[in-house]
């Protein structure tokens, strides 16, 4: 057994070994000049790997046409940094060694492999690939604008592009190195790109915006980075840029030339003197001072153009591709959104590819997709995934192919990248509607019959004259604390028996009602009998209980004759003090229930019921406004926007329909009427909503207030249980702590899911959706400016819910759920808060 683990664990040190990521060596630079400082740099990255092989240390080789400034051990220059996603999460981690190398003169330099040693003890050898060192006859110089008093200054420029040759839409790396005087202080914004038929990306410093690059700007900074030309020192900036020319059939001249301005800053100096009587005092200044630097032209040739006859799906990109697709779907059901993700990798233009089409698209009903760039280690786009949300319209067999054409320059033809299709089994699903319904009619698939021709999921809910709820009363989110009355109320009282035992003689005294103390204090029985007498006909004079009637009888028999001598044993005082008490507790129950009787008195018809029976859904819909703003008791809240949502329904507006479904959900959150509907309507009008995962639909399978009420509830009954075995000692024993243990695990059930609530990311747009969150009123669509002109971003269905970023004139700056972003006109979108309400506290109601 022995030799079988032992041979285990080495299969699986190789394994390990076998999924790290190659070492790579990077250069700072795509080009030197003579005596210039660049940095080379070996990376490894992890990527979540359990027992990665991590660097001990690194022994590099022999440097030509250069000199190795770092130590030979190489401790000191080590780096490891984590990796981040797109979402912020930690996904590895990228460690590495940094060299510094002074080049030679023109040239190429040359390293000899360099070995690197692995926390295994493996030894790796890293090939350096060479560095081109170019002289500084080809940078070209030009002069920097001055103003009057300003001594003459100039800048060095080389542009470096390949490939030499290119097709139309073939990426071309473009590198420009500058040269800059020493009073240089930082670029003001990006550069300005102009040109006819060049397409270009944003500039970028080598190895920008990667954990390489940020450790390369904190280790060896702009500063330091010094070349020697013309008699001078320079400072040198290295900046890279895709260029993209467009295809033409008639290229003009000078189509292809490009113009690039730099705004900086430069420090100046400025000699400030003042003067007065006898004295003169001089200081000298230094200011920012923004001035643009016009670079040389850059000529690009004609690109080749593309083959004619490209396929119907060409993409327009020029490269090589690869697709994949998975999904956490395990199987189809008709409506019913599943996730794809789609990962295209490969060397293009990654930034400007859509989402790839599924094969069988009329299948399918497409929600506007999501997409991620994924980049190397030393920053450069390397993938591309798109979350695709979609649901089958069809009974199909599967998550279809997904595929683009292209073109392959290397092979000078035109290819399609395609996925595998997943094959998934077909879940029948009942008939969305079920429930009272007006006139029996099963859902149909979304999107397929109008409005008009659809009946409603559930009928009208009438008022509490018609025998539906009223207002009811509505206690706020702290009578729940009242729950744990009960133990604590047991425990309080075990304490005080704890501590006051010699009290206990008096207890039953001082425990009994005021308003009868002095009737059961009375020792003389015809006196006796009068006090209660009288006290029944002052406090219990509507009383026609047979008991109490039986004391007042035994009070006029006995006690009002001249010869009286009543006799009452002790059970009979005590029998006539707890009719009484009963009595008065019934009393008092009676008018509480008169007192709430008066809160549910409603109107002779529900109006607003028949005129909906009717088909005279305005009406209905007007009454029901009336109600609302009146403030009408005799319906539940709730209830009334759901109504209003069913006649919105019936007069064609689905928006403002799934509008009222939210804002009655928000008052009666068990309202299953309201939550169905409001699904059927956002299902068939294909509303853009977040996708749900499986956690995430077991973790929500109860909203965050019920996941609150239920904490309370099982918290309560803990408490209750745990003052129970203290009350009971050994009796019930078994059972209380049956009650104990399931209480205390359905407890921290609920803890653990409202912590999930706490953290999530995603809110829960039903239940406690946020401040700033409207519905979609109108079909529209957002686009990228407030202006009705600018670029299509999305299209929005009505009862879509946004949150509402920003608003500037009659345009709103939204967001949905999915993270898309964009522009809608104002009235498109109404706020579920109306009128600036703020979100009510969870409350209870009670019929």
């Amino acid at each position: 057994m022995k030799h079988i683990c032992t041979l285990l664990l080495g299969l699986l040190m190789v394994m390990s070994s076998a999924v790290q990521a190659k070492i790579q060596a990077v250069w700072s630079t795509d080009a030197a000049l003579p005596g210039e400082k660049v940095v080379l740099i070996l990376l490894q990255e992890h990527l979540n790997t359990s027992n990665p092989s991590r660097f001990r240390f690194s022994t590099p080789g022999k440097v030509k046409n250069g000199r190795l400034y770092q130590g030979r051990n190489g401790n000191d220059n080590y780096f490891e940094e984590s990796v981040q996603n797109a979402a912020g999460n930690t996904s590895g981690r990228i460690e590495g060694y940094l060299y510094v190398i002074e080049v030679g003169g023109s040239g190429l330099v040359e390293c000899d492999d360099f070995e690197v040693t692995l926390s295994t003890g493996q030894k790796e050898i890293v090939s350096i690939p060479p560095l081109k060192v170019y002289t500084t006859a080809k940078v070209e110089w030009r002069n920097i604008e001055t103003q009057k008093g300003e001594n003459p200054s100039s800048f060095g420029t080389m542009w470096l592009v390949e490939p030499d040759e290119y097709y139309a839409g073939q990426p071309v790396h473009a590198t420009l190195k500058l040269l800059l005087p020493q009073n240089f202080n930082r670029l003001e914004q990006d550069p300005q790109f102009y040109s006819q038929g060049i397409t270009a990306g944003s500039f970028r410093s080598p190895l920008g915006g990667s954990v390489p690059g940020m450790v390369l700007q904190h280790a060896y900074p702009l500063r330091d980075r010094i070349v020697q030309a013309r008699g001078q020192s320079w400072i040198v900036m290295d900046l890279e840029v895709d260029l993209i020319p467009q295809s033409s059939d008639k290229p003009a001249e000078g189509m292809y030339d490009a113009f690039v301005k730099l705004p900086a800053l430069f420090l100046t100096s400025e000699t400030i003197t003042q003067t007065g009587a006898g004295f003169s005092f001089s200081s000298v200044t230094t200011k920012p001072t923004l001035k643009t630097l016009e670079l040389p032209k850059l000529s690009l040739a004609a690109p080749r153009p593309l083959p004619p006859n490209p396929p119907a799906d060409f993409s327009d990109l020029v490269g090589d591709f690869s697709i994949s697709t998975s999904t956490d779907a395990k199987d189809l059901a008709m409506n019913e959104m599943v996730e794809v993700h789609i990962t295209v990798k490969g060397t293009g233009c990654l930034e400007q590819l859509l989402c790839p089409q599924p094969q069988d698209a009329e299948n399918w009903k497409l929600m506007p997709p999501t997409r991620q760039m994924i980049n190397s280690p030393i920053g450069e786009p390397e993938a591309v995934v798109f979350s695709q949300l979609m649901r089958p319209s069809a009974e199909v067999s599967g998550i279809p192919s997904f595929s683009f054409s292209y073109f392959n320059a290397s092979d000078e033809e035109y290819k399609t990248a395609a996925s595998a299709p997943i094959g998934l089994p077909w879940r029948s699903t009942d008939a969305v509607g079920s429930g009272q319904v007006a006139t029996a009619s099963a859902a149909p698939p979304a999107g397929k019959v109008p409005v008009a021709e659809m009946t409603d999921i559930y009928h009208f809910l009438p008022n509490a004259s018609e025998g539906g709820n009223g207002e009811g009363i509505r206690l706020a989110k702290e009578w729940w604390y009242l729950l744990y009355a009960p133990g604590a109320l047991i425990l309080l009282w075990l304490a005080g028996c704890a501590l006051g035992k010699k009290w206990q003689a008096g207890a039953a005294k001082r425990g009994k009602d005021k308003l009868l103390a002095e009737v059961s204090a009375e020792k003389d029985n015809a006196a006796f009998l009068k006090k209660i007498g009288a006290f029944i006909e002052s406090h219990l004079a509507g009383a026609q209980d047979p008991a109490v009637q039986a004391i007042l009888n035994k009070r006029d028999a006995e006690v009002f004759r001249p010869d009286a001598q009543p006799y009452l044993s002790t059970e009979e005082r005590n029998d006539m003090l707890k009719t009484v008490r009963k009595a008065l507790s019934r009393v008092a129950s009676l008018l509480l229930l008169l007192t709430l009787g008066l809160a549910y008195q409603a109107n002779a018809e529900d109006a607003a019921m028949k005129a909906y029976s009717a088909g005279q859904y305005s009406k209905a819909l007007e009454l029901l406004q009336q109600e609302e703003k009146d403030g009408h008791a005799d319906r539940d809240s709730g209830e009334r926007q759901y109504n209003i949502g069913n006649c919105y329904y019936r007069l064609e507006e689905p928006g403002k329909a799934a509008l009222y479904y939210a804002r009655a959900l928000q008052n009666t959150p068990n309202l299953a009427e309201a939550k169905a509907n409001l699904g059927f309507i956002q299902r068939k009008e294909g509303a853009v909503l977040p996708n749900k995962k499986l956690a995430d639909k077991i973790f929500t399978y109860l909203t965050a207030p019920q996941v609150w009420a239920a904490g309370i509830i099982c918290s309560s009954l803990l408490l209750l249980s745990i003052a129970l075995r203290l009350l009971l000692r050994e009796r019930h024993k078994t059972g209380v702590r049956t009650a104990m243990g399931i209480t205390a695990t359905l407890s921290l059930l609920c803890v653990a899911d409202y912590i999930y609530y706490a953290t999530r990311t995603v809110p829960d747009i039903t239940a406690t959706p946020p401040a700033d969150i409207a519905y979609i009123t109108q079909a529209t669509t957002a686009r990228s400016a407030a202006i009705d002109t600018a670029g299509e971003v999305l299209e929005l269905p009505p009862s879509t819910p946004v949150r509402i970023l920003a608003t500037r004139g009659q345009h709103r700056y939204v967001e949905t759920f999915t993270g898309v972003r964009g522009w809608i006109p104002a009235d498109a979108a109404t706020a579920l808060a109306p009128q600036g309400k703020t979100k009510k506290p969870f409350t209870i109601t009670f019929e």
